[in-house]
C-alpha cells in the first residue's frame, strides 16, 4: 500500500464547528447561495460563549494531535511532505507576477537596449525607429558573421 500524507487541518475550533452543523445549516437554507451556509455559521459562532465553544475546541485539539501523531508516522515511513493545494497556488500566482524574459531573442533584447538612442536619433514614429534598429542589427549580424566565418 502507497504511502498517503495525512490532510492538515483547516478552520481550528470553527471549523469543526462547520463540519457538525454545515448540512443543519444546508437544510435550514434550501435553495439559497452556499454563502449563506457560510455566513449563518458564522453569526451563529459568534454569538456563541466560550462555555459553547470548548467542545468544538476540544475537538479541534484532538484532531490536530491526531494529526501530528499520523504525519510522524508518515514520515517515520519513508514519506516526503508535499505541499498542499493552498501552497501551490501561491507559489503559481508568484510565478505569474514574476518579470518575464524579453521577447524577441537577441533582436528584441538588441532593440529593447538602443530603442531610446534610435528614437533620440531619429525623432522618427515606433514603426521606423523598429525598421531603422533592425537594419543596424543586421548590419552587426553580417559583419559578425564575416568575422567568424571569413565570408
Amino acid at each position: 500500500m502507497a504511502l498517503e500524507q495525512p490532510k492538515k487541518l483547516a478552520g481550528g475550533a470553527y471549523g469543526q464547528f462547520m463540519i457538525e452543523k454545515r448540512a443543519e445549516f444546508t437544510k435550514q437554507l434550501q435553495g439559497k447561495p452556499v454563502s449563506e451556509v457560510a455566513k449563518l455559521g458564522g453569526s451563529i459562532w459568534k454569538a456563541m460563549s466560550e462555555a459553547d465553544k470548548a467542545p468544538y475546541l476540544k475537538k479541534f485539539e484532538d484532531a490536530k494531535a491526531k494529526y501530528e501523531k499520523d504525519f510522524a508516522a508518515f514520515i517515520a515511513a519513508g514519506g516526503v511532505k508535499t505541499k498542499g493545494i493552498t501552497a501551490l497556488r501561491a507559489e503559481k500566482r508568484k510565478a505569474r507576477l514574476k518579470p518575464k524574459k524579453p521577447a524577441g531573442g537577441a533582436y528584441g533584447c538588441f532593440l529593447a537596449k538602443h530603442r531610446p538612442a534610435f528614437m533620440k536619433d531619429l525623432k522618427l514614429a515606433s514603426a521606423k525607429t523598429a525598421l531603422k534598429a533592425f537594419e543596424q542589427a543586421d548590419g552587426k549580424a553580417v559583419a559578425a558573421k564575416k568575422a567568424l566565418f571569413g565570408a
